[in-house]
């Protein structure tokens, strides 16, 4: 089941990251309890946000730089995260969404830090509630959380970046990684395609 829910909410969190691409925010909501999921740790994320019927089922989260230099952006994805949620009314198909916002920066670094990522990793690849990540922001911490994200079990993680433009052989090996930011090397963005069943 985890892997065929993963698969269907790619197209949300693609659908997030077009909004966030566009500039589109939400208006700053509170956090309630997501009831049905295993929260990820306080360390690094808010609590469960859920706003639907019922419990959240389900779990994504966003992993990005919320201090520092790119929080503008983060918070520009987070918010779009949130609206998108809501104009689904917290659903994805049969499953109610929760979403939990996680932290890959320190204040000491006011970016992104590479122990933090690797926390963050091994916490989401522990975590049977979840079934997708928005992020990272930059292309380090990708190379760090993809080996991790790789051995979560039921076939890996999806991991869905809408900035990380990095060619590292570690991003390449993501068995479940898409990006809608354009390596590099490339001139224009190509759409992102929804992965295909292993």
């Amino acid at each position: 089941m985890r892997r065929y829910t993963r698969l269907g909410l790619l197209a949300l969190l693609v659908g997030v990251l077009a909004f966030a691409a566009a500039g589109c925010g939400g208006k700053k909501s509170s956090s309630s309890s997501g009831g049905g999921v295993t929260a990820l740790p306080a360390s690094s994320c808010t609590p469960v946000e859920y706003k639907g019927d019922g419990k959240a089922d389900v779990l994504i989260a966003t992993d990005l730089p919320m201090q520092g230099g790119s929080r503008i952006q983060s918070r520009q994805i987070v918010g779009a995260t949130r609206y998108l949620l809501e104009q689904q009314n917290w659903k994805a198909g049969s499953h109610n969404v929760g979403l939990q916002v996680c932290d890959d920066s320190t204040a000491q670094a006011a970016k992104w830090d590479p122990d933090k990522c690797s926390r963050n990793a091994h916490a989401y690849a522990q975590n049977s509630s979840l079934v997708g990540v928005i992020g990272t922001f930059n292309s380090g911490c990708a190379a760090i959380e993809i080996p991790v994200l790789n051995q979560a079990p039921g076939g890996g993680l999806q991991l869905l970046s809408p900035a990380n433009t990095s060619r590292d052989r570690a991003c390449e090996r993501l068995r479940r990684r898409r990006r809608t930011a354009s390596p590099r090397k490339r001139g224009s963005p190509r759409p992102v395609r929804p992965a295909k069943a292993a």
